[in-house]
This record gives structure tokens, C-alpha cells and sequence, in this order.
């Protein structure tokens, strides 16, 4: 299974979502990067967004507030952060020294991969399979869009 978010625009902060190369619906940033307002075809929509203020968790949640998944950073200085899925507690650890996608882990195998779409679009992708489903890849994307938003604004300031 593999999800795309492609940026609608040059500036603006929605992106198209596919789902194995079909429209799936599409993501709103909202606040900075913190969160996102998830619109998926068929009328579900779900939230992604900064449990606190001050917290470094972020979760998914469905219309209901029932939340689907979430993931933090692990460690203080760390690299590595941790997420909540379906199927288990997982890991987000980087692909590699000179490269900027992610690898998740669960139970210490890879599972799924993110990487970001080319060098002039701006997007990411998620690929894995079982045990995930569409959410967790949904999960997994988002957490790597923020991860990426982070790193970015760091190395601006």
C-alpha cells in the first residue's frame, strides 16, 4: 500500500491525497505546522494535531475524538520518535545519515518507509504493508511531514 500527499500549490498548506494511485481526500495544515485537518473521501474527517501547548505528542483523531494513533519524540535529543499505531507501538528512526526519509519499525522490523516526493514538488509518500492500514500510513505521513517541518525551522533559526 502506498499514500502520496502532493502539495496543491506552491505556497498554500492543503495537499492531494492518494491512496495506491486513487484520490483518497486531502490534508489542510493548519497552525504553524501542528496540525492538519484531514478531509478523506466519503465525507470522514479526521485531526491531527498537538495534544498540549507545551506537549511534544501529536495524535490522530477521528470526528468523534476517539484517537486513532499518535507518536513523540523519543529521548531528548533523539531522532527517534515513537508511535501508537493499530497494530502496536512502533518506531520512526531516519533512513540515513545523507538521506531524509524515515523508516518504521515495529517490533524492531521495518515495516513501512517515508520519504519526501522529488526536489521541486512538495509532498511526501508512505509505502508498507501489513500489518498497517490506511490510518497508520496516514499517521506515519503526517508525523513525517512534522518531523520535516521541525527540522527545517531549526535549521532557519
Amino acid at each position: 500500500m502506498k499514500l502520496e500527499a502532493e502539495a496543491r500549490g506552491c505556497w498554500g498548506t492543503r495537499f492531494a491525497l492518494r491512496l495506491d494511485g486513487s484520490p483518497w481526500g486531502d490534508v489542510v495544515g493548519r497552525g504553524f505546522g501542528d496540525a492538519a485537518e484531514v478531509r478523506l473521501l466519503g465525507r470522514r474527517r479526521l485531526a491531527f494535531q498537538r495534544r498540549g501547548f507545551l506537549s511534544g505528542t501529536y495524535r490522530l483523531l477521528d470526528e468523534d475524538g476517539t484517537e486513532l494513533g499518535a507518536g513523540w519524540q523519543s529521548g531528548f535529543f533523539g531522532s527517534k520518535w515513537a508511535v501508537r499505531l493499530s497494530c502496536g507501538e512502533g518506531t520512526l528512526v531516519s533512513a540515513g545519515v545523507f538521506n531524509t526519509g524515515f523508516r518504521l519499525l515495529v517490533e524492531g522490523v521495518g515495516v513501512a518507509s517515508a520519504g519526501e516526493i522529488g526536489w521541486c514538488n512538495r509532498g511526501w509518500w508512505v509505502s508498507g504493508g501489513d500489518p498497517l492500514d490506511a490510518c497508520d500510513l496516514l499517521l506515519v505521513g503526517l508525523m513525517y511531514n512534522t518531523i520535516l517541518h521541525r527540522r527545517r525551522a531549526a535549521a532557519a533559526a
